[in-house]
């Protein structure tokens, strides 16, 4: 399967952001002075749920193989044959969005792409995989460092691309519509192209799914559920952090680097006190602005 690459005058320069990270070592001293460290048992959590998160993936990836009902409540995008017909191996790519809701700045739309047979064929080969992604999950459950660190690792371990939207595209086409063009200049960047999408629900490549070249499944949740959908929300909110760090620089005033862009108090005070930048949705901003005019 081969798309079309799509970019507009709202491509922005990727950027990237991996920072290391320490994990602190807490005791506690019991009565007769035993010193208990929990580094061993947090990291057994942390790789359990991962081993949860891949575990809902290949469960997918059994069903459709088997031709099977899907295990989970989801209904798929697209038609049972075009999920389960193809004698080729399913290759999934996981897609999610960070700053749909933000006043300020794009929205990225992240798609990652595991090779689930690479890293599952043998347990020690799951067991690297599952280390080496030990605490991922949806990145609005993670801090900054820790998304950082996971970043890295994803970027290391899968296929990914990035897609963007500006601000200037949101205000045309509506925050739907500009993901879904995101997330059409994400999936083009992957160096194999796959065979079905999971998305994470209302995010999707075009407006009517079951048309949509690459079959698609959507999960409420998703990127708290899936593997793929976890790691691709963490690839998209640490590229879109990095972009507005840089933006912060330009177009001071605002705090875009502290508030990523989204409505803090502190940040609607500075539209009504500087008015929008150029990055900045006017469509998102209109109303602060509706409120300002009334208030004079």
């Amino acid at each position: 399967m081969e798309f079309k690459e799509e970019r507009g005058s709202g491509d922005v320069a990727r950027e990237s952001a991996a920072v290391g990270t320490s994990c602190a070592v807490r005791e506690i001293r019991g009565p007769m002075g035993f010193e208990e460290t929990f580094r061993d048992r947090e990291a057994g959590d942390m790789i359990d749920r991962v081993d949860e998160l891949l575990d809902f993936d290949l469960a997918l990836l059994d069903s459709l193989a088997a031709r099977r009902p899907l295990p989970t409540d989801e209904a798929a995008s697209a038609s049972p044959h075009r999920l389960r017909g193809a004698d080729e191996p399913v290759r999934f790519a996981g897609f999610d969005e960070a700053g749909r809701g933000a006043l300020a700045g794009p929205v990225s739309v992240a798609c990652v792409r595991i090779d689930l047979a690479r890293w599952t064929i043998l347990p020690l080969d799951r067991e690297q995989l599952t280390r080496s992604l030990a605490g991922l999950d949806d990145s609005k459950r993670l801090t900054p460092r820790r998304r950082e660190a996971l970043y890295r690792e994803i970027v290391s371990v899968a296929d990914w691309g990035v897609g963007w939207a500006s601000a200037i595209e949101i205000d045309r086409w509506g925050i739907v519509g500009a993901c879904r063009v995101a997330a059409r200049r994400a999936v083009v960047q992957l160096s194999v192209s796959p065979s079905i999408g999971l998305f994470d629900r209302g995010l999707s490549l075009v407006e009517n799914a079951s048309d949509a070249a690459l079959p698609e499944l959507s999960f409420t949740g998703g990127d708290a559920r899936s593997l793929h959908i976890a790691a691709a929300s963490i690839v998209a909110k640490v590229e879109r952090d990095a972009i507005l760090e840089r933006l912060a620089t330009r177009f001071s005033g605002y705090g875009l680097g502290r508030h990523k862009g989204y409505g803090t108090a502190a940040h609607r005070s500075a539209i009504r006190r500087l008015g929008p930048s150029p990055v900045h949705r006017r469509s998102f901003c209109s109303r602060i602005e509706r409120a300002e005019s009334q208030s004079c």
